[in-house]
């Protein structure tokens, strides 16, 4: 198969014309690579190479606007990824991405974290529940949460604890029903029993023991 013709479309990209007729659109970047000129040959498994180039650069070419929006777990941008292309080359891209430092876990990880600390009021389970979602190793968790603690002032979990309850759970505490209701909450935070209980306490003095 010969190629008749070379045409820039309206949107960038290269619309490939062999014996005549249309046969894939490729960008810039695939045309440049695959040093393609009119009249060159193309075999069958060339032609499946050049479709697999073009797929690899839209696939990057998605990671990087993913990654512009904001940093993602490799496997948070190779679940993306693979929506829209096949697994092998959500990987290859994937692998790019880490090889160039544009996706670093840790980074991510320990990112995520202070966020969940700080933003969501999350603690304990809860803070490595939601990484393990974000496909985050187990060792890296450990790591970050022994770096985040490490660095932190002894009280500074309890002053979390109490700054959120003081913003959403305060007025909950004068009854009953309104404590329990502020205790399950926290517990799906990630708090401890003890520690609600123990913070409660520090507003109320009539609360019950375990």
């Amino acid at each position: 198969m010969q190629i008749t013709e070379l045409r820039l479309t309206r949107r960038g990209r290269y619309a490939v014309y062999l014996d005549g007729a249309f046969a894939l659109a490729i960008g810039k970047d695939t045309l440049l690579d695959a040093g393609l000129r009119v009249g060159d040959h193309l075999d069958p498994d060339q032609l499946d190479a050049l479709e697999s180039a073009e797929l690899l650069h839209e696939t990057q070419e998605r990671a990087l606007r993913l990654l512009s929006m904001r940093d993602h777990s490799a496997a948070e941008l190779r679940e993306k990824l693979i929506r829209s292309a096949p697994a092998a080359i959500a990987e290859a891209v994937v692998a790019r991405m880490i090889g160039s430092g544009l996706i670093d876990d840790r980074r991510f990880a320990a990112a995520y974290l202070a966020y969940l600390r700080e933003q969501k009021g999350m603690a304990g389970i809860r803070l490595r529940q939601e990484l393990r979602r974000k496909g985050i190793d187990r060792a890296i968790i450990d790591e970050v949460i022994e770096e985040a603690e490490a660095e932190e002032p002894a009280e500074a979990a309890d002053d979390r604890l109490h700054q959120l309850i003081e913003r959403k759970y305060l007025r909950m505490l004068d009854s009953e029903k309104g404590r329990a209701r502020a205790a399950q909450a926290l517990l799906r935070l990630g708090y401890r029993w003890g520690e609600i209980r123990d913070a409660f306490a520090s507003y109320l003095s009539d609360l019950p023991e375990d």
